[in-house]
């Protein structure tokens, strides 16, 4: 039988959360079927509303899994992040109360921008 080998480096973890990761990979995806299209649904939903003020898909689905996991995390790309589009970033996160701060670094020397994402 095949087993799921991911691994999750998570500080909060919940069995629910993690049940597809600690049992065989039929069990455990049929076990929570129903939460996870929960999970996708409203995964999907931020991620649209997110993207439609400007900002780039992969910055998009990141920022989506923190608001719905409810996980600060922090990542490095080389997309323009204008200081407009922060302003509005942070409008709708304030407006849709997601509870999480964003602060965008840029790193001038390497035309690189630091995302930080941190649950409040």
């Amino acid at each position: 039988m095949w087993q799921s080998t991911l691994k999750c480096n998570c500080r909060r973890s919940s069995a629910a959360s993690h049940a597809a990761l600690r049992f065989p990979f039929p069990y455990g995806l049929i076990k929570n079927l129903s939460s996870q299209k929960a999970f996708m649904s409203r995964f999907e939903e931020v991620k649209a509303e997110i993207m439609g003020i400007g900002v780039a898909e992969h910055d998009a689905m990141v920022i989506a899994d923190c608001v719905v996991t409810r996980k600060s995390c922090s990542w490095v790309n080389t997309d323009e992040v204008s200081d407009k589009l922060l302003l509005d970033l942070n409008n709708l996160v304030k407006k849709n109360n997601y509870g999480i701060v964003i602060k965008v670094q840029p790193v001038p020397t390497r035309s690189k921008f630091i995302w930080e994402i941190k649950v409040v």
